[in-house]
């Protein structure tokens, strides 16, 4: 029900105009906090406005940008008179998560499942606007850091949902937008078909989305690869060699930790996210 009031921002030129306007509008915050010098190619400029008192603020703001996102996805599927099947909150990683389980978009038609796997984003977008404006109106102050932070962590969880390795929402847009159903198990499911001579399926698929969705698991198969580079280069330098550079227990609670916290975070995601692929739970 309370998706309801937000379904006429789903009209079709609402949608697109709104779309548009909200990127363009994340792309020039984006922009304005690298000249700023708030953003820099160097992770560790990026962290030295962080204090603790921040952290717990965009903690708990992304933890309702992430109800707000979930909204996205409820107002979508509202518009094309569809309900969600769950709404819950469950724990993924180091955050609490709000979920939706919307398995009516299958009755709909390709451009409708996408429109709805891209309502999240486009509420982040929204929102991002209103966090744009506070941003261009504030200073380095509590309250206008704060709002950077925002910005920055929603332009990054905009890129991850569009990640389309993983299974989040561009996962399920490219998915859609080849015709292809759980794509990476439909892959592994044909691929295994050739060695056990069975019909393939790439045969009834066209020349480009064969091309694709070969040149989509190479890339995968590269991203897989790197994902372990990343964890053992980050628990090199994060957990080893961070160990042995600190003189005592003072220096190491005080020099660099929320490096370390991170660290240990993106370690802990990463291998998390490596397990379930071996398990054969990312589909």
């Amino acid at each position: 029900m309370m998706a309801k009031p937000f379904i006429f921002l789903f009209e079709r030129k609402s949608f697109y105009f709104l779309f548009i306007t909200g990127t363009i509008i994340s792309l020039f915050g984006i922009i304005f906090l690298f000249q700023e010098g708030i953003v820099t190619y160097n992770i560790n400029s990026l962290l030295q406005n962080l204090n603790i008192s921040l952290i717990i603020c965009i903690y708990l703001i992304l933890q309702c940008k992430s109800i707000i996102h979930e909204l996205g996805h409820i107002s979508a599927l509202n518009y094309y008179m569809r309900e969600a099947d769950e709404l819950g909150l469950g724990v993924y990683l180091t955050f609490f998560v709000f979920y939706v389980s919307i398995d009516e978009i299958w009755y709909l038609k390709r451009k409708e499942r996408i429109i709805i796997n891209l309502g999240g984003i486009y509420f982040t977008l929204l929102t991002n606007i209103i966090v744009v404006v506070v941003v261009l109106f504030t200073n380095l102050s509590f309250i206008g850091l704060l709002f950077r932070y925002i910005l920055i962590f929603n332009f990054l969880n905009i890129l991850t949902n569009l990640f389309p390795f993983l299974r989040y929402d561009g996962y399920w847009i490219l998915s859609d937008w080849l015709d292809i159903p759980n794509l990476q198990k439909r892959f592994l499911q044909e691929f295994k078909n050739i060695f056990k001579k069975k019909k393939n399926y790439f045969n009834n698929i066209s020349l480009v989305k064969r091309k694709l969705l070969i040149l989509y698991f190479v890339l995968y198969t590269f991203v897989f690869a790197y994902a372990i580079y990343i964890v053992v280069k980050f628990t090199i330098e994060y957990v080893i060699l961070f160990h042995v550079r600190v003189d005592n227990f003072q220096s190491l609670l005080f020099s660099g930790k929320i490096q370390l916290i991170m660290g240990l975070m993106i370690i802990f995601g990463i291998f998390f996210w490596i397990i379930r692929i071996i398990k054969g739970k990312v589909k």
